[in-house]
């Protein structure tokens, strides 16, 4: 719908993201579904995880693959054996979209306008 203000992909996987070998599989699946999603839901921006950071993959960051044309927000770090761990918080207003990294000691570990 036309009128609809936010559009977000949830993914466990960032699929539009770069990954090391031996994890870069699906390349040219991945990039199908990175054009089918920026042509048919044109979304704000797309939400993951799996990657075990925080990021804001921005389109022509040298993370971004495909060229995709909406930031990935990667928000799921865990380290130390899992003794630590943070996520990402989204906030949606009329002006801005703001992405807040929290980590389990209840601090913010970073704040961005997308």
């Amino acid at each position: 719908a036309d009128d609809v203000k936010y559009r977000m992909v949830i993914a466990h996987h960032p699929l539009t993201v770069k990954q090391r070998a031996p994890f870069d599989i699906e390349e040219e699946l991945y990039g199908e579904w990175a054009s089918l999603i920026a042509k048919n839901i044109r979304p704000t921006l797309m939400l993951s995880g799996h990657m075990h950071y925080l990021d804001i993959v921005r389109p022509e960051n040298e993370k971004d693959l495909y060229g995709q044309q909406f930031p990935v927000v990667v928000g799921s770090a865990i380290k130390a054996n899992h003794e630590y761990y943070a996520g990402a918080g989204l906030m949606f207003d009329e002006a801005d979209t703001v992405v807040t990294f929290t980590d389990c000691l209840g601090e913010t570990v970073r704040e961005e306008k997308l």
